[in-house]
């Protein structure tokens, strides 16, 4: 991808074809501290140069992985990017796809994530770990009790915060599709979207905007 400097990104009414229009960040952990690394700088001098700053960014998001609350939403809403979030269902975990003890079957997601490399296998472990399951069980009690999934209820959840635009999904199959749009309708009620936050609270440890299992190995 060319790198892009602030004079590259001119405004929607600039009918150059060359031109980029409103741009987003994709999910870069590393660079996208926006209140303390450089990359909002470019916000700064987008507005200094009258050009157009990024307006979006695609961090990842779930009951499984808030990071990005204590500082990337944060930025966004100082800097005005929408927070366009992936990742809903913990790659399944939150659907009830896996159990506990049990191994991954062969062609599910983390199954194809342990064998793909040693960080896909890292975060894999860490979404097959207890602190996962008991979420998810969390996640599949407040389903019971609404009559509807738990996809459902982890993408409500996740639409609903603070700070979110929007959120991706990515079904594979057209239940899965049916069931994850059935989350964009569901009315969560504020105690157990309460006492889903409660309960998927973040460990208490320095926040770096990285998933929690590469933080562990820093």
């Amino acid at each position: 991808m060319p790198q892009l400097g602030p004079g590259r990104a001119r405004r929607g009414d600039d009918d150059d074809p060359g031109r980029v229009r409103p741009p987003g960040q994709g999910p870069l952990h590393r660079l996208l501290q926006l209140h303390r690394q450089p990359d909002h700088r470019v916000q700064w001098t987008s507005q200094r140069l009258g050009t157009t700053p990024f307006i979006s960014l695609q961090p990842h998001y779930s009951l499984l992985a808030r990071e990005i609350e204590a500082e990337i939403l944060p930025a966004c809403a100082r800097h005005g990017l929408g927070a366009i979030t992936y990742g809903p269902l913990a790659g399944g975990v939150l659907a009830g796809r896996y159990r506990r003890g049990t191994q991954p079957a062969p062609g599910s997601h983390l199954h194809q994530w342990l064998a793909f490399n040693p960080t896909a296998a890292r975060w894999a472990t860490t979404l097959l770990r207890d602190r996962s399951f008991d979420v998810a069980d969390g996640v599949t009690k407040v389903a019971d009790h609404l009559a509807t999934t738990p996809s459902a209820v982890a993408i409500a959840w996740a639409l609903r915060r603070p700070g979110i635009t929007s959120v991706i999904l990515g079904p594979r199959t057209i239940n899965q599709l049916t069931d994850n749009l059935a989350g964009l309708d569901l009315d969560l009620p504020t105690d157990l979207a309460v006492r889903l936050h409660d309960l998927s609270a973040p460990p208490n440890r320095p926040v770096t905007g990285l998933p929690v299992t590469l933080q562990e190995e820093r």
